[in-house]
This record gives C-alpha cells, structure tokens and sequence, in this order.
C-alpha cells in the first residue's frame, strides 16, 4: 500500500528536479509533454516533448525523446541518448539572464544526439546557418569530480553527417 502511494509522489519529485536543473542551466522554462520514470532495476526516465527556452515558437532547445539511466541517490548517468535534438541559437546578444548555482548537481559522463540540428539565427537578416549530424556526442573533459555545468565546463563534441 506505501509504494501505492510514495512512487506517484517519487516520480513528480523526479520530474520537478529534472524541470529545476534544466531551468537553472539554461535559464529559461522548460517544458515537457510526457516524463515517464521507472525505478527497477535503476531510475529510468524517458521524457518527449522537452522544450527549454522562452516562447514554443522557436524554443532554445527541443528534442523529441530523451532516454537517461541514472542512479538515484548520486545522480549519476553516462549516456542519456537525445533523439531528434534540435538547437537554435540567437547571434544577438539578448537580455542578460542570472543563472542561479544550484545545491542540486547531476554528474553526465556524455550526451548522444541522434540526430542533431543547429542553427544559428543572425541579429538582423543575414543568413541563417544550418548545420545537420547525423551522431552528435559531447563529452565532458575527463575529471572525476566533474558536475554538470554544460555553460559553465569546457567540453568535446565529435560527429559525422
């Protein structure tokens, strides 16, 4: 009857710090249109639909599924795999956005995008630039005690088209 009751409230808690890291990295909202979890034999969490950014008509970052295993109480994941990852980064400088630091870290080993788009939007009406990978993988430098800091951490990124 207890786990009736405590794996409902588990899995929002998931969802709600999941929501608050990403939020608090890329300083803006974040949305999901599905967040499934599961807790055996580790924390699965499956999430379609994630939009980050300030407005669903041309969000920061969209993908259509994300897929991480990570253990619960260290927050540790090697792999989550994003399928359809879509970037969109403004050349224009924007209004200056305060990203708190969080007490809350989560430690990735690598990030797999399959497949990846990025474009970069012009200030004025330059060309936009659109570039497509087929395989994106972006790995934090090796260190042990590295957190999640994606804005923050020099990282390698590596892909074909």
């Amino acid at each position: 009857m207890g786990a009736y009751v405590l794996v409902p409230a588990l899995k929002r808690a998931v969802e709600t710090r999941a929501a608050d890291v990403l939020r608090g990295q890329f300083g803006s909202d974040v949305r999901f249109q599905s967040f499934d979890v599961t807790f055996l034999p580790r924390v699965r969490i499956v999430a379609r639909g994630v939009l980050a950014g300030h407005g669903a008509a041309r969000p920061l970052i969209q993908t259509a599924t994300v897929d991480v295993w990570s253990d619960l109480f260290h927050w540790h994941t090697r792999t989550p795999v994003l399928k359809g990852l879509s970037l969109n980064i403004p050349a224009a400088k924007g209004p200056s956005v305060t990203i708190p630091e969080s007490a809350f870290t989560v430690t990735i080993d690598q990030i797999v995008a399959e497949p990846a788009q990025l474009e970069i939007l012009p200030s004025s009406s330059q060309q936009t630039f659109h570039f497509e990978q087929a395989d994106l993988r972006v790995k934090q430098k090796p260190n042990p005690r590295a957190r999640l800091r994606p804005i923050r951490r020099r990282f390698q990124a590596s892909g074909t088209n």
